[in-house]
């Protein structure tokens, strides 16, 4: 995904749930990630994936981040 400063990588497991087969899905209308179980959305394109609706908002748990670095025309993702 791209920011303001550049690309962003985000884990694509819901943060809310144990299951770490339960991903995340992006919402094309308005480029959310959407939870299907727990129904939690956040929004990746703050540069933080910070919750925005659901259990989520509660927990004050967002989406987990990676750093992105470029490197040799392309970009290392790494945690």
């Amino acid at each position: 995904m791209m920011g303001i400063d550049g690309p962003l990588a985000y884990d694509m497991a819901c943060p809310v749930e144990i299951d770490p087969n339960i991903t995340l899905s992006i919402n094309a209308d308005n480029f959310e990630a959407v939870c299907p179980k727990c129904g939690s959305h956040y929004n990746p394109l703050t540069g933080d994936g910070g919750p925005v609706y659901g259990v989520a908002i509660n927990t004050k748990v967002g989406m987990r981040k990676y750093r992105v670095m470029p490197s040799a025309g392309g970009y290392f993702i790494s945690n």
